[in-house]
C-alpha cells in the first residue's frame, strides 16, 4: 500500500443479491433499478416502472419487500398495521377508532387493520377510512400485507410485505393499492 493509496475513493461496494421473488417482480413489470428519491426519505437503491400510469417500485430491506405506488413523500398520513393476536392494548384499542371513523362499514378494516399512528385527541378524524375503496378493499389486502402507510401527499402509498408474498398475491394488492389511489385523488 502506497503513501496516497489512503486517500483513494473506497470502491463502491458490490450489488446486492436480489431476492428470486424481486427477480420476478422486475421482469414482470419491466422494472429497472435506480437511485430512490432523497426527498422522500428512503435512499439506496429499488426498483422501478410505470404501473396504470403511476410510479411503481419494489424495495427489500431485510425479510420485508416494500411496495411503492404513486408519488412516494417522507410523510405518512395514515399508517396502518397487520392485527395480531399479540398486540399490544394501546394498538387493539385503535379497532374502536376505526370503528367510529368508518361506522358498520368499517367493521372489515377495523378486523384487518389497527392504526400504528394516530391523530391526538379522542375525536380525531381521518375522512378516507371512509371511502369504499380503503374501508372495503384495504381489508381484502393479501396477508403477506404487514403495513399500509398512505403519504401526507395522498398521491402515493407503501405496502410492507412479509416473505409470504407471491406474484400473484402482490398483483392482487396492486390492483386494490391502485384503487385506492384513485378513490383519493376522486376525492382530493
Amino acid at each position: 500500500m502506497g503513501l496516497f493509496d489512503r486517500f483513494k475513493k473506497p470502491a463502491a461496494p458490490p450489488p446486492r443479491a436480489l431476492s428470486p421473488l424481486l427477480g420476478e417482480l422486475i421482469g414482470r413489470y419491466g422494472l429497472k433499478r435506480t437511485d430512490s428519491p432523497e426527498d422522500a426519505g428512503l435512499g439506496g437503491e429499488w426498483s422501478e416502472g410505470r404501473y396504470e400510469g403511476r410510479l411503481i417500485a419494489f424495495d427489500e430491506r431485510g425479510r420485508n419487500l416494500f411496495l411503492y405506488l404513486g408519488e412516494p413523500a417522507e410523510v405518512t398520513e395514515i399508517y396502518l398495521v397487520a392485527a395480531s393476536p399479540g398486540e399490544s392494548q394501546a394498538l387493539a384499542d385503535t379497532r374502536r377508532q376505526i370503528e367510529r371513523i368508518g361506522g358498520a362499514e368499517g367493521t372489515a378494516l377495523a378486523a384487518r387493520f389497527r392504526l400504528g399512528a394516530s391523530p391526538s385527541g379522542d375525536r380525531f378524524d381521518i375522512p378516507a377510512l371512509r371511502l369504499p375503496a380503503l374501508r372495503e378493499g384495504l381489508p381484502r389486502l393479501s396477508a403477506s400485507v404487514r403495513e399500509v402507510s398512505i403519504f401526507d401527499n395522498l398521491g402515493g402509498l407503501a405496502l410492507t410485505l412479509d416473505d409470504a408474498a407471491t406474484l400473484d398475491s402482490i398483483a392482487a394488492d396492486l390492483d386494490i393499492a391502485h384503487a385506492a389511489l384513485r378513490a383519493l385523488a376522486a376525492e382530493g
